[in-house]
């Protein structure tokens, strides 16, 4: 069983790792060309949401697969496959996240330009015009996010079953081999 403080520590260093992944995403997908901060895509708000939600999202989703992979003291092929899909949702739920924050700023943007519109429409109008062009950015991290969460399950729980004093076997053991 892990210990409280060791679960805690399992979700600090899974989140500290997910706000990692996405800040490299967005500079990957977002940030390639000038910055430019007044912009709703890479505003500061919307970015620090959006690794917030990553780190969130990374403990929730990846921390069954750790803990599985450090209770056996071997990395299964279960936990890896977990593991991906993890760090797939995880990536995919944090764009969301950011998509919905741009939508906001972008509605508050309209709404003082315009104070008189409807306020729904224009969060509407503002969704659709980002959602449109998202489709292609979670395409191009779909596939670096599966490899992150085996990546991330991989090191994560080799670094708790090692620093438990157990060694690491990527196969399980015989059940009649001696130990």
């Amino acid at each position: 069983m892990i210990a409280e403080n060791a679960r805690t520590r399992l979700l600090v260093t899974l989140g500290g790792i997910g706000a990692i992944i996405q800040v490299i995403f967005l500079h990957w997908s977002v940030f390639r060309g000038e910055v430019n901060a007044g912009s709703f895509v890479n505003n500061y708000y919307v970015t620090g949401t959006t690794c917030l939600a990553a780190a969130f999202f990374y403990a929730l989703f990846l921390r069954y697969p750790v803990t599985w992979s450090i209770r056996a003291r071997s990395i299964s092929l279960f936990a890896l496959c977990t593991g991906a899909l993890g760090g797939a949702m995880a990536t995919t739920l944090a764009f969301q996240v950011r998509y919905l924050m741009s939508a906001c700023f972008l509605t508050y943007t309209m709404q003082r330009g315009v104070p008189e519109g409807s306020v729904r429409i224009a969060f509407e109008l503002a969704l659709l015009n980002i959602e449109t062009y998202a489709l292609i950015e979670l395409l191009y991290v779909t596939i670096p996010a599966f490899l992150c969460g085996v990546l991330v399950t991989t090191l994560v729980s080799r670094a708790f079953i090692h620093s438990a004093g157990g060694g690491l076997s990527i196969l399980p053991h015989h059940p009649n081999e001696n130990r």
